[in-house]
């Protein structure tokens, strides 16, 4: 009998689940990339890979990562191109962990990719070097790209990556180290996710009320319990989306989710904040080619 896969929920630090994975796909001159839509809870409007959760079974056990990174990416994108593997990178940030599988894919197979998108993004590209400065990134794939940015591309511009590096230097990643081993300043980490410069930040709180959800967030971001200035992604819907999930030991859980962005500008907990508008690329159009 196949094995049933399920997603393990919300982990420590605002992740979903505690492994996940994607392809990184290249033909020496640009990377695929996907917008991420305003349903997602991580890092929505901003551009990043394929990829997802690596979803456990009955017995506890994960599916393999590449197994994992090509399902996402047909449900993502409608296909998987098939190219050849060379190489890949994982990123460790406890209790989770990602790998970013690299693919070299030829010029024909890329102008022949037409991928269908599901809701979790909402349009796609084709990123040559200059163009990664005209778009802001999920930060864990910005990690990833610098460590990988010599392989995916064939002449490397040192001057682009240097600035990827800088745009990518102040994370969600970043500041959740920092409030665990205490050098964060846990009474105003708005304050000091400010001081880092970043340019935003989501986080999905869960529990098994909408009250526990609340407060999930708020722990998370004030170390005390204090709610924070927030909005829904979707002005004018009810933010709270009631979810089943299924427990692998038995059983089914109901939970309450809520993605908010967290205020990081000014000297107090706003509660209207705009989400800003979508990043913008010169050359978004090359997408239909």
């Amino acid at each position: 009998m196949p094995d049933e896969w399920f997603d393990e929920g919300a982990v420590r630090g605002g992740h979903w689940g505690t492994r996940g994975s994607g392809i990184l796909y290249t033909d020496g001159q640009a990377i695929f990339l996907m917008l991420r839509s305003d349903y997602v809870h991580n890092h929505p409007r901003t551009w990043s890979i394929p990829g997802g959760a690596v979803p456990i079974n009955q017995r506890g056990e994960h599916m393999g990562d590449w197994a994992s990174a090509a399902k996402e990416t047909r449900e993502e994108a409608g296909d998987v191109m098939k190219g050849r593997r060379i190489g890949s990178v994982r990123i460790d940030n406890p209790p989770f962990r990602y790998v970013t599988f690299l693919v070299k894919v030829s010029s024909r197979e890329r102008q022949a990719f037409r991928p269908e998108l599901n809701w979790e993004n909402t349009a796609w590209a084709w990123f040559e070097q200059e163009d990664l400065l005209e778009a802001a990134f999920h930060p864990g794939f910005l990690e990833a790209l610098h460590q990988v940015y010599d392989k995916v591309f064939t002449s490397p511009d040192p001057s682009i990556r240097a600035s990827l590096k800088r745009q990518g230097s102040a994370t969600l990643f970043d500041l959740d180290a920092e409030l665990a081993e205490g050098s964060a300043d846990r009474e105003d980490p708005v304050g000091y996710v400010a001081q880092m410069e970043s340019e935003r930040f989501s986080f999905l709180g869960f529990g098994e009320t909408e009250e526990g959800a609340t407060e999930a967030v708020a722990r998370a971001w004030t170390g005390k319990g204090r709610r924070v200035g927030s909005e829904p992604q979707q002005p004018g819907r009810d933010p709270w989306r009631r979810t089943d999930t299924r427990d692998p030991r038995g059983g089914m859980r109901d939970w309450y989710g809520i993605s908010v962005f967290p205020v990081w500008y000014g000297s107090g907990y706003e509660d209207d904040l705009e989400v800003p508008p979508p990043p913008s690329i010169r050359d978004l159009k090359r997408r239909k080619k």
